[in-house]
């Protein structure tokens, strides 16, 4: 149960995670080029954020397996690797 509880946290916060990255692609193409560096920089900081907290909160609560939750938030590259790759 805590390897599907923890995989299935893993997934979800990688496929959050690729939203994050998808949404703040889209908005880097509309802004000056001035612009770009600090709003690349704070949507990378969010990111990385979001992924320690999801990692921590595994780690924390009992009955969460902290590196089958790191191996969920593999599952998205994973998947994009075998298609594409």
């Amino acid at each position: 149960v805590e390897m599907g509880l923890g995989l299935a946290l893993g997934c979800a916060g990688s496929i959050v995670n690729f939203k994050l990255l998808a949404r703040n692609v889209r908005s880097l193409v509309k802004l000056t080029p001035f612009r770009v560096k600090s709003f690349a920089f704070k949507g990378y900081l969010l990111r990385y954020l979001f992924t320690g907290l999801v990692l921590l909160l595994s780690f924390k609560i009992i009955g969460l397996s902290f590196w089958i939750t790191a191996l969920g938030f593999l599952m998205v590259k994973l998947a994009i690797y075998t298609k594409y790759v």
